[in-house]
């Protein structure tokens, strides 16, 4: 259910959680009172890697979307644990990419690796909030950012892609006017 938390940041690392389908937002609060959106997952991920070592959990983990879940408190055998820290890893890379590079750039990598989930006329797994959140950005920042995006023709109003090859530049660094 779309809001449902699965744990808390700090909550003891006790299960295993493997999303079949549906979205979920990874948060954190940091020691200035500060949420910091780390990342978003969707099917096939692995949630709560931090059982495998008792620790606690990083991040509060909500969905984003209607989901569902398989979770388990049994131990995975470590070929099948290593695999899915390993895309953990990936995945926190890729989050980490998101955060870098001029405002513009930010908001290309973001519309190109999430624009399929910004249907026209439909409520979004992403509130303005939580995307400016996961780009590092102020959301009056990304809303600015958007609107020049719009402005130039590379994406619709909706957010529909205009120019795929053009979005691409812009995310690689490109400059609108280039």
């Amino acid at each position: 259910m779309r809001g449902a938390q699965l744990w808390e940041q700090g909550a003891p690392g006790v299960a295993l959680a493997f999303v079949k389908e549906g979205l979920f937002a990874l948060s954190a609060v940091d020691s200035e009172g500060r949420e910091l959106l780390a990342g978003v997952r969707g099917p096939s991920s692995m949630l709560g890697l931090e059982s495998l070592s008792r620790v606690p959990a990083r991040t509060q983990v909500v969905a984003l979307t209607d989901a569902t879940v398989c979770s388990t408190r049994e131990p995975l055998e470590a070929p099948a644990a290593l695999s899915f820290a390993l895309d953990e890893l990936s995945q926190v890379t890729r989050d980490a990419e998101l955060r870098v590079g001029t405002v513009l750039s930010r908001v290309a990598r973001f519309l190109l690796r999430y624009g399929e989930l910004l249907a026209p006329r439909q409520r979004g797994p992403f509130s303005k909030r939580h995307v400016a959140l996961l780009l590092a950005l102020r959301a009056e920042t990304f809303s600015r950012a958007l609107r020049q995006l719009i402005d130039a023709g590379v994406v619709s109003s909706t957010l529909e892609v205009r120019s795929l090859a053009r979005l691409q530049r812009v995310a690689d660094g490109e400059s609108l006017t280039a």
